[in-house]
């Protein structure tokens, strides 16, 4: 992942600037990455989201209620809408204007857990 492109998801999922400043930014990249050669390695990603996410939400403005890193880091994730993985494509074909994804109905044999088996009386 290019630093540009960071930028952009940044920008797109309302990160930066409506959520993190520039310098809360800057210090995640900081700490996750050691090396910057340009690019991003999808661990490095993954790092860089869940310090940013601490950063964040350990700001007195949320009164505590993201007590652990683990909480912190999931209300990053709720705030892009990756907890939720149709509206999170959506809003990825929205931002490159593409047509919605199209939604995927469940079959009933994927929906039903499986049988039992009944013992011998």
């Amino acid at each position: 992942l290019h630093y540009e492109d960071l930028q952009s998801m940044l920008e797109d999922f309302e990160i930066f600037p409506q959520l993190c400043e520039a310098e809360e930014v800057r210090e995640a990249l900081e700490q996750a990455v050691k090396q910057q050669e340009g690019t991003l390695s999808f661990h490095d990603f993954k790092k860089f989201l869940r310090k940013l996410a601490v950063i964040e939400f350990k700001k007195k403005d949320y009164q505590g209620r993201y007590p652990s890193h683990e909480d912190r880091h999931v209300a990053l994730l709720h705030h892009i809408g990756a907890d939720d993985c149709e509206g999170l494509l959506a809003h990825v074909a929205e931002i490159r204007g593409l047509p919605p994804p199209a939604q995927e109905k469940a079959s009933p044999e994927r929906v039903s857990p499986p049988q039992r088996k009944q013992a011998p009386a």
